[in-house]
Order: C-alpha cells, then sequence, then structure tokens
C-alpha cells in the first residue's frame, strides 16, 4: 500500500494506479448537540444580587448628577460672557427684538440644564428598574 504520490508507479501488477492511505480517509464529522431548556425552565444565569445592583445604580446617579453640575459650572462664565455682549449689542440698538428674544430663549435653555438632567436620571433609573426586576 502506498501513499499516492509514493510507491507504485503502475507497474507490474500494480493495478495502474495509487491507493490512498488511511490518512487520506474521509471522517465523518459530528454535529454538536444543542440542548434547550424544557417550558417554563428558567436558564441557570449567574446574575447581580440586588443590593449590588442598587448600590452600582445610586452610584451612577450620583456620579451623574455630579457631573452635570460640573458641566453647568464650567458653563456659567461663558454663558456670562454672551449676556454681557448681548446686552451691550441691545442697549446700543445694534440688535434687533427678534434677535433679543432668541439670545432670551436660549439662555432659558441654558438654565434648564438641571431641571433637564434630573429628568433624564429618572427616566434612567426608572428603565433600569424594570430591566432589574420584570414582571413575570
Amino acid at each position: 500500500m502506498g501513499i499516492i504520490g509514493q510507491g507504485d508507479n503502475g507497474g507490474e501488477g500494480s493495478g495502474g494506479g495509487a491507493i490512498l492511505s488511511p490518512a487520506y480517509s474521509i471522517v465523518q464529522i459530528q454535529k454538536p448537540k444543542l440542548s434547550f431548556p424544557a417550558a417554563g425552565q428558567r436558564r441557570m444565569e449567574k446574575s447581580m444580587k440586588n443590593d449590588e445592583g442598587i448600590a452600582y445604580g445610586l452610584i451612577a446617579v450620583v456620579m451623574f448628577i455630579g457631573m452635570v453640575a460640573l458641566i453647568f459650572i464650567c458653563f456659567t462664565p461663558a454663558m456670562n460672557g454672551v449676556i454681557g455682549a448681548a446686552n451691550d449689542l441691545i442697549g446700543d440698538g445694534k440688535v434687533g427684538v427678534q434677535t433679543a428674544g432668541a439670545v432670551e430663549w436660549g439662555l432659558g435653555w441654558f438654565g434648564a440644564i438641571p431641571l433637564i438632567a434630573l429628568l433624564g436620571i429618572g427616566y434612567w433609573s426608572y428603565i433600569r428598574a424594570l430591566e432589574e426586576n420584570p414582571s413575570d
């Protein structure tokens, strides 16, 4: 018995062809067996304890409020500069009523940043609570 390309060259009594070695045999590939949980059974997952989840959520809320406060504090001097420039332009009569109204509207939204942030973190907390404790 020879491997293809070795030994038999089609000489006497060889039958004119090479014989495959076991190294070239076809191997049956086994498919992995999938298992699905039976109806009504829950998968065993390693989940976070409820107390740990609450603690991490509270840390996230405190950090979010702190970051919003820091951003608000950092942008306040810049907004004071805008207010001063806008007041000078309005006093000189170089800015129309519509532009003054637009500046006032923008400053109103700047003042609403803390409220918007609190609404956002409240919404996030509500959604996170639903994810942590889904009703069956």
